[in-house]
């Protein structure tokens, strides 16, 4: 896949993934990540002005990093809400594009949806969401306890606004099934307050995923809760301190020496963030990397 800066970024939602931008990321004619499911989770960061950067630069690096693994085979994971014009909506149609302009018959995005996100929903509502998405990728709707749901199960239901306790418990239990379910996690941007749930969900994310033993990846360039953990592997916030207050490079599991994942933790150029977790992958896909995690 041809590796593209920021500044090109701006135009990447409108350019194809064609069978050309494949050849770079095969091997023996197979695609490199064939058969990997990669959660990818990406919200709003209030860094954004500070660093000078606004919210289609957040955008463009979800659009790249989106393209770069459907490129290479995966299968994307994404547990975001169903917000008109939302990153989620932007996935459904990169996900939809890709399969008409390669002609592959994989589904490409999964997308789970928390009970709390689609209990407030109309059946027909859900149904347009699948129709747009079709054969290109599933919805998936969960139970306050995270697990999945059947079509006949969610229509049986009538729509109702979720308490609070279903927000918490909703989000919490999707968040661990999206752990389970990939095989590896991408995440940048993340609020650090007003969020719902136990904590900010980037890191709740985060912790799950690595209670998995799953490897992550932080993108911290664009600031927010991603960048918080990236820095110091704690929340500034006192109720969050203690969760992550020992987690350290290595745990990460991801491949990259501690000099890489720090790369990945500051910039926010495409080629560099893709350049870095092709690098990690490949390390324990390809080369046998230890996982040395206790």
């Amino acid at each position: 896949m041809g590796l593209r800066s920021r500044a090109a970024a701006v135009q990447i939602v409108h350019t194809p993934v064609g069978r050309g931008d494949r050849a770079e990321l095969t091997i023996m004619k197979r695609p490199l990540l064939e058969g990997w499911s990669i959660a990818l989770s990406v919200s709003d960061s209030p860094d954004l002005s500070v660093l000078g950067l606004n919210e289609r630069h957040l955008r463009d690096a979800m659009v790249a990093v989106a393209r770069f693994f459907l490129a290479a085979g995966a299968t994307l994971v994404y547990g975001g809400d169903l917000r008109p014009l939302g990153l989620t909506e932007l996935l459904f149609d990169l996900a939809a594009g890709y399969r008409r302009e390669t002609e592959e018959r994989r589904r490409a995005l999964a997308n789970l949806l928390a009970w709390p996100v689609h209990i407030a929903l109309s059946q027909d509502e859900l149904d347009r969401r699948r129709n747009r998405l079709g054969d290109s990728g599933s919805v998936v709707c969960l139970s306050p306890d995270g697990t999945v749901m059947s079509y006949q199960e969610r229509a049986s239901l009538a729509s109702k606004g979720p308490s609070d306790h279903e927000w918490t418990e909703g989000l919490t239990s999707m968040r661990r099934t999206l752990a389970q379910w990939c095989d590896a996690h991408v995440l940048l941007g993340g609020q650090t307050q007003r969020f719902r749930g136990k904590m900010p969900g980037i890191a709740q994310e985060a912790l799950l995923t690595l209670e998995a033993r799953k490897p992550v990846f932080l993108i911290g360039g664009f600031g927010g809760c991603t960048r918080n953990i990236a820095e110091t592997m704690m929340l500034p916030e006192r109720s969050h301190r203690r969760a992550l207050e020992t987690v350290r490079v290595h745990d990460l599991g991801n491949g990259l020496t501690a000099a890489e994942a720090a790369t990945l933790a500051q910039t926010a150029h495409s080629d560099e963030i893709m350049t870095l977790i092709l690098r990690g992958l490949q390390r324990r896909q390809t080369l046998g990397y230890q996982d040395t995690r206790q």
